[in-house]
């Protein structure tokens, strides 16, 4: 068992939530930080690989340079130790003098996953969020004088008080060995960041402290075991959670214990209902009436002593006093349908979307209310003003006008009148999401879609599939900016349904993955405050194949991917940046999708486009020429910039939809150009 290497609390930290279910420390960037004991395993030798790693959360100033955690290795000339925090606002890492600086900005109050890795000794990289960001050739800082080299989290005695960290701290751990190997480029993603609290004893992790309540190194405790998933019924009075049983990693399960709260990771310290023995089984809640008011529960096991072993919110599930359908179930039809092209769905329990147009349909049977549920703590965290918030259109029966809601936790919708049994179809769809903000690091203007609830005996099943898959990727004009008004509000002027992205997907029963954001171009950003790269410069400079940093986009299983991006880069007469991006993206989804057509379009302002129109022949792809969409700007754009609905719907489609219909159906197209041949 290895030894602990306990560390030494200096100015009385303070313990706030954190990650996964568990406290984390709280610094005050002054007086306050953690000494760790010498000799430790943080000490290195010359030609050793190791790993650096926490989750840190920070506001501080971009003026500042704060250490989270690191060794200074004062003891020995040439030697200047190795650390993790952020310089400036971003991530950073130092190895012996030389610094990895990444692009990404970590002080939004939000956590962050940074690692600084290093092989052999020699080769340093560091990670953000799981996104290889920076690398760089080093020497190890080893050091035999231990005594002299103090490792530390959150700052050192030694340090100016202004170095100090300033925000929250958890799961700081120390590996003697390279936790995160990658052969990917830099940009890529490299690796998922740690769902849960890591393992204490993680192999090659020689301290790693959770900095839950205390400076306890962990690696010489059991690791706390793992309930399997649960799942909900909901009946009248009662919801009912199964669980499956707990897989343990050196602690005993003695039973099970069922928590609840009324926000995602709010449950009770107090438990409401146990189970004994160490099988799986079911737990009871009693609850009021059926409503809107949302429950959300956690199963954790506890030990002889009833200690509650728990390791992350895994098998949280959520409960609405009606019929909850949580966002991974079947019979919800996504506008990317069971792939990951606009909708993150790797925590079944909440999917995330931070791309308008993103929706989905269900149908359903005997319910007066369908309630939609959301979580909107980031935009409240990010100071996001209420007039900005993302709008959400519902729709029952496939046609007619879309109610529109700004976003809220709950959206309660009253169903039309619904005979019985039969089925009525419900489309959602994010309308607009408001530019400007960050999309990319976080993203603070995401929708978080929690799940569906219906009246209690209820039915809720999936309509079928489209029958074709498309992606979109454009600009603001593509996710319908200034499609209504000009008033320079978003979630006014705004509207995703009035655009020729939305309008191409219900010509040709397909459905729309549309990729757009305000200011981003092929191969340059208009919108610096997006935070979004631009969608191709190079191998580690994009966008286009990753939902947002440390989501990857899946890009297989398409029919056609449509281009109508360039407004908002330089002009490319051929051979540029614009061409050498799209090929690099087509050449990207071909790989994936080898039977993927493309069609490119080019700028609608008529701006010489080389380089649009050079990718589509080098690719074989059709190419529309701006010429071809007659438009008066002055007239039909109300900011001169964006077409109005009106213009998506006389002007765009119809030129844009017969070539769009050619590409996806070219033996109807065939047979309808022969009719006309023989005159009928």
């Amino acid at each position: 068992m290895p030894t602990p290497y306990t560390g030494t609390a200096t100015g009385a930290p303070t313990y706030v939530a954190g990650q996964f279910g568990k406290q984390a420390i709280t610094l005050d960037g002054a007086t306050q930080y953690v000494s760790l004991p010498e000799p430790g395993p943080y000490d290195l030798a010359v030609g050793q690989s190791w790993t650096l790693e926490g989750w840190l959360k920070t506001t501080a100033s971009n003026g500042d340079i704060r250490y989270a955690a690191g060794e200074l290795n004062r003891g020995v000339a040439g030697n200047a130790g190795y650390d993790i925090g952020h310089q400036y606002g971003k991530a950073a890492a130092h190895v012996n003098g030389t610094g990895l600086v990444s692009t990404t900005p970590i002080n939004d109050g939000l956590w962050h996953h940074v690692v600084v890795t290093v092989d052999s000794g020699v080769t340093a990289k560091l990670f953000v969020d799981g996104y290889y960001r920076a690398t760089a050739a080093v020497t190890n800082p080893h050091s035999t004088v231990s005594t002299d080299s103090p490792a530390y989290i959150g700052g050192a005695s030694t340090m100016g008080a202004a170095q100090y960290w300033l925000g929250q701290l958890q799961d700081i751990a120390f590996s003697t060995v390279n936790q995160y190997p990658t052969a990917v480029s830099i940009g890529v993603v490299a690796f998922t960041p740690p769902t849960a609290p890591l393992l204490n004893r993680r192999a090659g992790t020689g301290a790693v402290y959770h900095l839950a309540g205390d400076v306890t190194d962990s690696t010489g405790l059991a690791d706390p075991p793992t309930v399997g998933a649960s799942s909900l019924t909901t009946a009248a009075g009662t919801d009912t959670i199964t669980y499956t049983a707990a897989t343990g990693n050196g602690s005993a399960v003695a039973g099970y214990s069922l928590y609840v709260g009324s926000a995602p990771g709010g449950e009770s310290s107090v438990a409401y209902a146990t189970n004994v023995g160490a099988a799986g089984g079911t737990l009871t809640h009693a609850t009021a009436a059926p409503g809107n008011n949302a429950l959300y529960y956690i199963v954790k096991a506890y030990d002889a002593s009833g200690t509650p072993l728990y390791s992350g919110p895994s098998n949280e599930v959520a409960s609405f006093g009606y019929l909850s359908v949580a966002p991974a179930n079947a019979a919800i039809l996504y506008s990317d349908g069971t792939a990951q092209r606009v909708w993150d769905k790797r925590n079944p329990a909440r999917y995330v979307s931070a791309s308008t147009g993103a929706g989905f349909r269900f149908f359903y049977a005997n319910s007066a209310t369908v309630a939609l549920k959301f979580d909107t703590s980031a935009l409240t965290a990010g100071g996001i003003a209420a007039n900005a918030w993302p709008q959400i259109g519902v729709r029952f029966g496939g046609h007619g006008a879309w109610q529109r809601f700004a976003l809220a936790s709950t959206i309660a919708v009253a169903a039309p009148p619904n005979a019985g049994a039969y089925y009525r179809v419900v489309e959602v769809i994010i309308m607009t999401i408001p530019g400007g903000v960050d999309r990319w690091l976080t993203p603070v203007a995401g929708v978080v879609f929690m799940g569906v609830s219906v009246d209690l005996g209820a039915t809720v099943v999936a309509p079928p599939p489209r029958a074709k898959t498309m992606m979109v990727y454009g600009d603001s004009i593509s996710e319908g900016q200034r499609t209504i008004s000009n008033t320079g509000v978003d979630s006014v002027d705004n509207d995703v349904t009035l655009d020729y992205s939305y309008a191409l997907g219900e010509a040709l029963d397909a459905q729309v993955s549309l990729v757009a954001t305000q200011g981003i171009g092929v191969a340059a950003t208009f919108n610096a405050a997006s935070n979004q790269p631009p969608y191709y410069v190079s191998p580690s400079t994009k966008s286009f194949d990753s939902l947002y940093s440390g989501c990857a986009r899946d890009l297989t299983g398409l029919d056609l991917v449509l281009f109508f991006v360039g407004q908002n880069d330089a002009t490319d007469t051929g051979g540029g940046a614009v061409q050498t991006g799209l090929v690099a993206m087509m050449t990207a989804i071909r790989a994936a999708s080898p039977t993927c057509q493309f069609l490119v379009c080019g700028d609608l302002k008529n701006i010489a486009r080389g380089g649009e129109q050079g990718a589509a022949v080098a690719m074989g792809a059709t190419y529309l020429y701006p010429p071809t969409l007659p438009y008066d700007p002055y007239k039909e754009m109300l900011d001169q910039n964006h077409p109005t609905g009106d213009m998506h719907a006389t002007k765009i489609v119809p030129v844009v939809l017969p070539a769009a219909r050619k590409a996806l159906f070219p033996a109807a197209a065939g047979r309808v150009s022969a009719q006309h041949r023989r005159g009928r």
